[in-house]
């Protein structure tokens, strides 16, 4: 799911760039660029922040970062009152936040949900900073389709579905009304556009604008460990703090390879989602520029190499398990034990968390705290 990066992959309106040499042009224009305000010196961490997550985009793996930073700084959660979804398939909505009695606004929130601005404002401070992450279309139906048992859902294959999307989905929609995951642009779906308007070009548009105005930053899983650096930017972070293992991720032997001619009917079908995933990763690119590429190039280097370290410190060759999710193998880590201190334990422990496990660590906290 997460690649190395390559510039070529980016896609840019013509209307906007018209040539790479422009691009080239506009990289070099801000390569030496330094914003003094963003310098870890001179800016303060940012502790409001809303991840609104996605399903099968690498979303667990970006949970995990923000569990790490709110838990590591004493922040307060806002956490499902149950489960590990907040009312999905319903819009987010305050009432679905565990109460504490303490606690009116919370800083961080990562957990399932529909997106609703409105409804997120009444529990999360006037600064908080929204992000998510999307992935292209066809690889991320593809994992839907395995995890959540697509094929039972709509009887038959993902080649099969590909063929005719539209006959399959109708013939399941009336039985799947209630279903977390949608049939159709999925992520748009996450992303708090209603049912009804799924299909409908105008509607998506305006979602995506929605989106664009009220979010600081929408990660592409293909460029993840890019997106990352730009978020670590965005909330003043360190490069320790958006480190990370890969989590939730399915075995290599479980992804169905697709030929060109699925994935092109898969891309179709979620025309929605590619209209999403096109607009957010032009968006990323001007950021990158902004940011400045060789600078950029550099961290996202010192990044790996943190990584690299960690996973020195945290895993041995028996660390890395394979444990059914949905109806498919997703890796995940044992932590070997660690002597060197306290504080070493404890991040080996937090990087290795599966997503419950953190979940019920989180909760246990929060009373804790609000007591």
């Amino acid at each position: 799911m997460f690649t190395n990066w390559n510039p070529e992959k980016v896609i840019i309106r013509n209307d906007q760039i018209s040539s790479r040499a422009e691009i080239r042009e506009l990289q070099d224009s801000t390569t030496q660029k330094i914003t003094v305000a963003k310098d870890a010196n001179l800016c303060n961490p940012h502790q409001d922040v809303v991840l609104l997550k996605t399903h099968k985009t690498g979303g667990s793996t970006l949970q995990n970062i923000i569990y790490r930073y709110g838990d590591k700084n004493n922040l307060t959660f806002a956490l499902p009152e149950t489960d590990n979804y907040f009312g999905t398939p319903h819009l987010f909505s305050r009432s679905f936040v565990k109460k504490l009695p303490s606690v009116q606004k919370y800083n961080m929130l990562a957990n399932h949900a529909r997106y609703s601005q409105p409804e997120f404002e009444k529990c999360m401070p006037a600064d908080t900073i929204y992000i998510t992450i999307i992935r292209h279309p066809a690889s991320q139906f593809e994992s839907m389709y395995k995890y959540y048992k697509f094929s039972d859902r709509f009887h038959t294959s993902i080649i099969k579905f590909a063929s005719n999307p539209s006959k399959f989905y109708q013939r399941s929609h009336l039985r799947t009304q209630r279903r977390r995951q949608s049939g159709v642009n999925p992520m748009l779906f996450d992303l708090g556009l209603r049912k009804e308007y799924l299909q409908d070009n105008l509607r998506i548009k305006r979602q995506i604008k929605l989106i664009d105005e009220n979010f600081g930053l929408v990660l592409i899983s293909e460029f993840f460990d890019q997106s990352l650096i730009l978020l670590k930017d965005l909330l003043c972070w360190r490069l320790e703090d958006v480190a990370y293992f890969v989590v939730n991720a399915r075995k290599e032997s479980q992804v169905v390879q697709l030929s060109d001619e699925v994935k092109s009917n898969l891309t179709r079908w979620n025309e929605g989602d590619l209209l999403l995933y096109q607009h957010f990763n032009e968006t990323l690119w001007k950021k990158i520029y902004n940011y400045g590429y060789e600078k950029l190039q550099t961290e996202v280097e010192e990044l790996r190499d943190i990584i690299a370290s960690y996973t020195d410190l945290c895993l041995d060759k028996s660390s890395k398990r394979f444990e059914h999710g949905g109806k498919t193998l997703v890796v995940n880590y044992r932590a070997k034990s660690v002597s060197a201190s306290a504080s070493d334990d404890s991040l080996c422990k937090s990087l290795t968390h599966k997503p419950l496990v953190y979940l019920s660590k989180l909760r246990k906290k929060m009373q804790f705290m609000s007591n």
